[in-house]
């Protein structure tokens, strides 16, 4: 088989069980690519990156790599509720849709409600110079934490 072949079956593969076709990989030549199936495993492996299967956790879209923004798990909801409140207010985030009976409303914590605003800021000004800081109530994922029927937005 080519590797170009494998390339597509593989790509195939993870599409067919990510239910989606939203993972868009930039990786060099499938040239320079070398296969190896281990067991149930199959081993991607190039000059500069290592991927074993079902750990595609890299997104990237037109050379960049998609990142989001949510609340970092450690920091206490008393600080997270002030990054909020500074997210939603003086910050410019859009936080409509964590506002009862919308979207991204449930479930009802101020994790979940701070990580949807950080998003949004961060999507809305990273390109004005905004950051994923919050005085380090955040950080940065690349994995889209959407859930449900709450969207968390990807700006490139």
């Amino acid at each position: 088989m080519s590797r170009s072949f494998l390339a597509l079956l593989l790509f195939m593969f993870l599409t067919k069980i990510s239910g989606k076709i939203s993972y868009a990989y930039t990786l060099p030549s499938p040239d320079s690519w070398d296969f190896r199936v281990c067991c149930c495993c199959l081993i991607v492996t190039t000059h500069t990156y290592y991927f074993p299967s079902f750990s595609f956790g890299v997104f990237i879209v037109n050379g960049q790599l998609e990142e989001w923004c949510i609340a970092d798990e450690q920091t206490p909801d008393t600080e997270l509720q002030v990054a909020l409140d500074w997210a939603c207010g003086k910050g410019g985030a859009d936080c409509s849709k964590i506002q009862k009976d919308q979207s991204c409303y449930y479930p009802i914590t101020v994790r979940d409600h701070a990580s949807y605003a950080f998003n949004n800021y961060f999507q809305k000004y990273k390109k004005k110079g905004g950051t994923c800081f919050f005085n380090n109530a955040a950080m940065v994922i690349q994995v889209d934490p959407s859930h449900n029927s709450c969207h968390y937005e990807y700006m490139p």
